[in-house]
């Protein structure tokens, strides 16, 4: 690769990652999830645990460790919680998504198709964009989720030879999604590999897909996981943690119990100010049937339909759930509306629109500490 393709290709991330670190510098952490986890930490440092977790000394199931031992090595190392640094196990991530999608679609996308614009699209999509810079462990998820649709995608268009490598790798990459925040990361790779390979008619290939070497990783990776932890808090806690915090929240959810439609209306607002378009784009494609035009666009649509029906499903609901599925309806969006601008005027000009909002988040950044004090200065 030469300078100037890789310059290329790497410029819409300088300006990306330059106007959030102003907010990673200044911003404060929220009591209600922010600073709960790191209480977890602290106490977890203190206590000497590493595969199970308390808060405030009562036992905390709810979450896998790997998102933990992150903020726990940051506050090793730096003796105290530094607000970059734990940022940027979200913006990492982040950036990992807008990578494998913008490579992705650089090798199968259709000639018409703007990468560059669905780059900025997502890029700047309501919560992609917030949870970007706010600790919590679903970006970090959403990124191995990520990895291993891409996989799956690959494993689908390469030579037989290359297959068993690329199922090794997909097993890891879900093992990971599953050790970043739960069951989810298996779940909606499974959910969404499927309804494709059965809406294109390929169901023959599901046992092929996730095959012993993908199953062997999980398992062994799982046996484990849960060794450790029963060696570390008991039994008591690996039922907690095993079926208190994974069944009982998807039949009848003790936290955050929604109706079923929550998604259907929540998501129009969440993925402002791109969502709605994209929303609009992928609802035409179904109706017209062109969603099917091209291979990797009917994936992305089938990807996020089948994510959206199996979380509306779950008992227990919130915004930031539908995180994983942003890169597929947004990038299956704008295969469609690439369609239909055949002049590219519009997609420029959305693009100068994302521009002007990092530049007003940049700007907004800076601002923090000043509207910060003016803030408690008036409610003191």
């Amino acid at each position: 690769m030469d300078i100037k393709t890789l310059t290329r290709r790497l410029s819409p991330y300088i300006p990306y990652v330059l106007a959030l670190v102003p907010v990673m510098l200044f911003r404060e952490f929220t009591p209600r999830n922010e600073l709960r986890y790191l209480t977890i930490v602290d106490e977890a440092l203190r206590d000497s645990h590493f595969w199970s977790f308390t808060f405030e000394g009562e036992p905390y199931a709810d979450k896998p460790p790997l998102y933990f031992w992150l903020l726990m090595s940051a506050r090793w190392l730096f003796g105290e919680h530094l607000r970059f640094v734990i940022c940027l196990f979200s913006l990492v991530p982040a950036l990992g998504i807008l990578a494998i999608m913008q490579r992705w679609t650089r090798e199968y996308a259709p000639q018409y198709f703007n990468g560059r614009l669905a780059w900025w699209v997502l890029a700047t999509c309501g919560l992609q964009l917030g949870m970007a810079v706010f600790a919590r462990m679903d970006m970090l998820m959403s990124f191995w989720i990520t990895c291993a649709l891409y996989l799956f995608w690959q494993w689908l268009h390469s030579q037989p030879d290359r297959q068993p490598r690329l199922s090794w790798y997909m097993g890891m990459a879900l093992f990971m999604a599953l050790f970043s925040k739960g069951p989810l990361g298996i779940l909606i790779p499974l959910v969404a590999t499927s309804a494709y390979l059965l809406v294109s008619r390929k169901a023959r290939l599901l046992p092929r897909v996730w095959n012993w070497r993908v199953w062997s990783v999980l398992v062994a990776g799982c046996l484990l996981w849960w060794t450790c932890v029963y060696l570390e808090a008991g039994s008591d806690y690996i039922n907690n943690m095993l079926f208190h915090q994974t069944v009982d929240r998807a039949v009848d959810s003790f936290h955050h119990q929604r109706p079923w439609w929550f998604y259907l209306v929540t998501t129009w607002y969440t993925t402002l100010p791109w969502g709605p378009l994209c929303i609009v784009a992928t609802a035409i494609s179904l109706y017209k049937g062109t969603w099917r035009s091209h291979p990797l666009q009917a994936f992305f649509v089938v990807a996020f339909i089948s994510t959206l029906t199996m979380l509306s499903l779950i008992s227990g609901k919130l915004d930031v759930y539908l995180l994983p599925a942003y890169p597929y309806l947004v990038y299956g969006g704008m295969m469609q509306f690439c369609q239909w601008d055949g002049t590219g005027k519009a997609q420029r000009i959305i693009v100068r629109i994302c521009h002007v909002l990092m530049a007003i988040i940049f700007v907004g950044g800076l601002l923090i500490p000043l509207l910060y004090d003016r803030i408690v200065q008036a409610f003191a």
